[in-house]
Parts: structure tokens; C-alpha cells; sequence
């Protein structure tokens, strides 16, 4: 039976190295972060898919050329427009951080990210609840944050579980066999290399709009780019109007299991519709 996540990461926005590097965001060696990014993709509009340049806010941990936005008092909007630097060779260095989710594929994945906790009194890790989604789940990643006292949970990335590879990086870990030679340098790499802990995990496929799953498809709230437009959007906002959600939550995550199809389909068209009402457009794609 498929789960309704809520899925917790940290809200806080990536900053520009220090001058004189203050155009550039060095590979991430610290905390997970947002950015704020722009990248060619494509939306849905009217029920068909459109090309254009998109802006959206995301994972991306390794480099980025940074550009600063006009700011207007609002708290949630961005001061930092990233887009991606794919340098190559792809650095060999320790502690890069790997970027989870993943939405520079033609599908979005997610691969381990809250799927381990640590054993009381032990140093085994075992799986949490997230490494036994079905098809058909669907996750919800966001942020916590308080506006005007109120507790908020700010969207960034709706996931739909479409497939998934079961591995264990110890005893069988991915390969390029499994994934792309891109995704296991940039991603898998860098955090089980050579190898990882002995457990079992999944690496979830994103469903598409072109192979949606229970009419649903994945999705990051987006706006199309506009070169003469000198700042950025807020996150889509959450409060306590759903059952699925709750705000007030500032780490970990939440599952609401055993729903039936038309439960999840029902909330992800609510999401849909919320995402769309604040101005955002569903990137499903992005290069």
C-alpha cells in the first residue's frame, strides 16, 4: 500500500564563497543546503510539456556560478541565483557531499537520505520506514519555517515513486550497470565510496509526466526565467490544513502509510493545485 512522506531537510539557503570568489559556490563539504537555481527544462502547461528556462529551488551540492537577487522584505525569498557548474574531470576529493534528491536525470531519484538511523547502544545502522516505500508513494520534501509565529512547511520537491533498485553498499552496492556513469560520480560516489555500511536500501525512481503512475509524475514548483526580473520566489507554503502535513515538525520525517491510490492521487492534485495557486509551474525536466 503506498505512504504519504513529509520529508524534512534543512531550509537554510547556500551563500557564495567569500570575496573575491563571491560569484562561486564551491563543492558543498558542509550541511546539506537549498539553492536557488535556474536551468533549462521543461514544465507542464495544459496538460503538455513546454521548453523553456526555468527557476526553481533545489539540492545541488556541487559547484555553482552565484548571482545575487534584489531583495523585497520577504524573508522566504532568495538573495542567491545559482546555476550549475559541471567542470570535469568531476573532483576526487573527501567529504564532497552528495546531492539527494536528484533532479538532473531523466528521472528524479532518491537514494538513502533519513533511509538509515543508528541502533540504540550500537554503532549498526539500520533502515527506517523510508526504505520500504511502495510504488505509487509519494514524497513530499521541504523545510520548516515560522512566518509571523505560525509554523510553516515550505515545498520544494514532490517525489512519486515510480520503481526502485534494492542494494546494500556493502554487499551489493550500485553500479554503472545500475545507474549513469554522471549519477555515480556526481551522487552515489561520493558518499559509498569504495563502499558503505551493511544495509538495505532503495534507490527510488521518479515517475515522469510521460509515465506518470496513478496519474501522478513528479514535480519541483517552478517559474519560468525572466532575464528582466531581478528576483526570486518563496517555496510553496504548508500549514496545518492537511492531515498529511505537520509544520511544527523541524527535523526527521513522516509517514502516513497504508493508503489506497485514490488517497495519494487525491492529495497529490491538492499539492498540484496549492503549487499552482502561488504562481508555480511543475518542472518535470531539467538538463
Amino acid at each position: 500500500m503506498p505512504s504519504i512522506v513529509q520529508f524534512l531537510h534543512s531550509g537554510r539557503e547556500h551563500r557564495p564563497e567569500n570575496p573575491p570568489s563571491n560569484n562561486y559556490k564551491d563543492w558543498n563539504k558542509g550541511d546539506h543546503l537549498r539553492k536557488f537555481l535556474r536551468a533549462e527544462g521543461e514544465y507542464v502547461l495544459n496538460n503538455s510539456l513546454k521548453k523553456a528556462e526555468l527557476c526553481f529551488w533545489g539540492e545541488w551540492e556541487p559547484q555553482s556560478h552565484v548571482s545575487p537577487l534584489l531583495q523585497n522584505g520577504n524573508k522566504f525569498f532568495p538573495k542567491w541565483l545559482h546555476t550549475r557548474d559541471l567542470i570535469h574531470p568531476i573532483p576526487n576529493k573527501p567529504k564532497l557531499q552528495n546531492t539527494d534528491p536528484f533532479v538532473f536525470d531523466h528521472e528524479f531519484k532518491y537514494f538513502v537520505c533519513h533511509q538509515v538511523k543508528k541502533k540504540r547502544k550500537s554503532a549498526r545502522v539500520v533502515p527506517t520506514a523510508l526504505a520500504k516505500l511502495d510504488v505509487g508513494s509519494l514524497i513530499l520534501f521541504g523545510s520548516k519555517a515560522t512566518d509571523n509565529g505560525n509554523a510553516v512547511f515550505l515545498l520544494d520537491t514532490v517525489f512519486v515513486v515510480s520503481d526502485f533498485i534494492e542494494y546494500n553498499p556493502r554487499v551489493s552496492p550500485l553500479t554503472t550497470q545500475h545507474i549513469s556513469q554522471a549519477y555515480y560520480d556526481y551522487v552515489y560516489g561520493k558518499l559509498f565510496s569504495p563502499a558503505g555500511p551493511d544495509v538495505d536500501l532503495r534507490l527510488y525512481m521518479g515517475a515522469t509526466f510521460g509515465s506518470k503512475v496513478d496519474g501522478m509524475y513528479s514535480f519541483v514548483p517552478s517559474q519560468v526565467f525572466d532575464p528582466d526580473r531581478k528576483a526570486g520566489f518563496a517555496r510553496v507554503p504548508f500549514n496545518n490544513s492537511s492531515p498529511y502535513i505537520s509544520p511544527e515538525m523541524t527535523q526527521g520525517f513522516k509517514v502516513t502509510r497504508n493508503l489506497t491510490p485514490n488517497q495519494v492521487t487525491s492529495f497529490w492534485n491538492t499539492v498540484v493545485s496549492h503549487s499552482r495557486k502561488v504562481g508555480c509551474v511543475e518542472g518535470v525536466h531539467f538538463y
